[in-house]
């Protein structure tokens, strides 16, 4: 898709996250961590990133000096266990304390036990790891109304949620079956016949977990997404146990004082989720009741490495190893461990995550391949370089795929700095240089760009089709070593080259990034 920037007219918002920020009193408050990860299921659909999700939470934990962790995995993550452990951390737990409870798992939807108690008529369970829909393993659930219940009986602690599962919808796009095998941790089931546990009583059934103060609950997507399982450094892992896990060492840590609060923690996971997803998740943050503040001690965050090279697979490939030595920054496997994979029979280029970013066409050439592994490349950069430094770049109305012909629009918001620079990576790794526009006589366009003042750029598909991002920078000042090297490269093929043009133009510099995937389909 080629993009075309429209200026429209600007309204002001308000960034409103409810500033439910933990406060520190006058002793140090300890941390405690209850961490459950279910990966092998006896009757669902078995998953393969979620005992990695609590093994990486765990250890953030640990590095971080938490006071006590106990984590259950598999078989060991029975509702008994769980309840019991529960109990221990907040009888051991001192008023003030925090406690991080996190699942990773299957998540269901079943009737809900007190008519009138859910808006939605239905109860959220976890299931674990032995659980089905009749005796013994109807036990082993755990629904809502019992969190809640646990919640509100540890009303002296203060709690953060973390439940990188699901309980029903949709996928946001689909997904192609060449990228390996899609797992989704949403475990459907049917009716509970002869239900072991006692029904909630209408007092618990009311509790309203936005009437808790002590409470900050992430969820890993909205209620009409599925949590896909997606590949991180050649792992499958939940976006969200990724994103919450780096947090806790310190990549949260906005104003790099050494501690994270809730505010900077919903800054950070909320954007990190949906850019590692691709905007296949819509991760949500619910501060709830009275305002309180306190903060969690962190590490500094080591610097990440970029040049670890791309993995591709070649599917369906030529005979007579015509392509062996043909790339550069690539080291070619087997799809399971992929970042890429090239149906050379097609010319589809897809990811991990099972979208197709391009269409090459059948035996197309390995350069024309290498332009998309150099704007993965670039990708992979812009996402650590947006880690710390987040504004927010959105497709609206959604990130679904969109269809040639249809008006979409780019929304940019959280800006903090006056001088604004964009441009887009094209589907076929173009580079393509977008603001600042000598010739636009709109003031925000140069220099003049109000903090927190929203931008939306209306745009229309049309070809090429497959995946279009629109990256944009905020900056104190302009940074002309990065406008230079983007008008350089304009039109050209040169994601490789632009990598190496914005580390030596961000080096040491103050900026924002953002940017959004635009998927695309004739």
């Amino acid at each position: 898709m080629s993009i075309r920037t429209c200026t429209a007219a600007a309204r002001r918002i308000t960034l409103a996250l409810a500033a439910f920020l933990f406060a520190a009193t006058g002793a140090k408050a300890d941390v405690y961590g209850l961490v459950i990860g279910i990966d092998r299921y006896q009757h669902l659909p078995s998953l393969a990133g979620a005992v990695n999700d609590a093994r990486d939470i765990d250890n953030a934990l640990r590095t971080m000096g938490a006071k006590k962790v106990i984590m259950l995995l598999d078989g060991e993550a029975t509702r008994e266990r769980i309840m019991q452990s529960w109990r221990e951390l907040t009888d051991q737990a001192a008023p003030g304390d925090t406690i991080v409870f996190s699942y990773a798992g299957h998540g269901g939807q079943e009737p809900e036990k007190v008519v009138g108690s859910e808006d939605d008529r239905l109860d959220e369970t976890f299931q674990l790891a032995g659980f089905q829909n009749i005796r013994p393993g109807n036990a082993e659930r755990i629904l809502d109304n019992e969190i809640n219940l646990m919640f509100a009986k540890a009303r002296h602690l203060k709690i953060i949620f973390v439940a990188d599962s699901c309980h029903s919808g949709t996928m946001t796009r689909s997904f192609d079956s060449r990228s390996g095998v899609l797992r989704t941790r949403l475990g459907g089931y049917g009716a509970i016949i002869d239900d072991p546990l006692p029904p909630p009583t209408e007092a618990t059934a009311a509790l309203n977990p936005e009437d808790l103060d002590n409470i900050v609950y992430f969820g890993a997507v909205r209620d009409d997404q599925v949590v896909q399982e997606i590949k991180i450094d050649q792992k499958p892992r939940g976006a969200l146990s990724w994103s919450f896990a780096r947090a806790l060492r310190g990549r949260a840590d906005l104003d790099r004082d050494g501690a994270v609060n809730t505010q900077e923690l919903a800054q950070y996971v909320t954007e990190a989720v949906r850019t590692r997803s691709a905007g296949r998740q819509h991760p949500q943050m619910t501060p709830r009741g009275k305002p309180a503040e306190i903060n969690l001690a962190v590490g500094t965050a080591g610097p990440d490495p970029f040049d670890r090279p791309a993995v591709l697979s070649i599917v369906n490939p030529p005979s007579g190893n015509i392509l062996d030595g043909a790339f550069t920054n690539v080291t070619i496997a087997a799809r399971d461990n992929a970042d890429l994979i090239w149906d050379y029979a097609s010319g589809d280029v897809i990811t991990s995550d099972g979208d197709v970013i391009a269409h090459l066409g059948p035996q197309a050439s390995a350069a024309n391949a290498q332009a998309i592994v150099d704007k993965w490349l670039l990708l992979r950069d812009l996402g650590q370089l947006a880690e710390s430094n987040p504004m927010s770049v959105r497709v609206e109305p959604s990130d679904k795929l969109h269809r040639s012909g249809e008006q979409i629009a780019i929304q940019l918001s959280g800006h903090k700095h006056p001088n604004l620079v964009a441009f887009n990576l094209a589907v076929d790794g173009t580079v393509q240089f977008l603001i600042p526009t000598p010739n636009d006589p709109d003031p925000r366009y140069h220099g003049k760009l109000k903090q927190g003042q929203e931008l939306r750029f209306p745009l229309k598909v049309v070809p090429p089709f497959g995946a279009d991002h629109l990256v944009a920078l905020s900056v104190p000042a302009e940074n002309a070593e990065l406008i230079k090297g983007l008008k350089r490269l304009n039109n050209r093929k040169a994601a490789g080259k632009l990598r190496t043009v914005l580390r030596a133009a961000l080096d040491d510099k103050t900026f924002q990034l953002g940017f959004t995937g635009i998927f695309t389909a004739n």
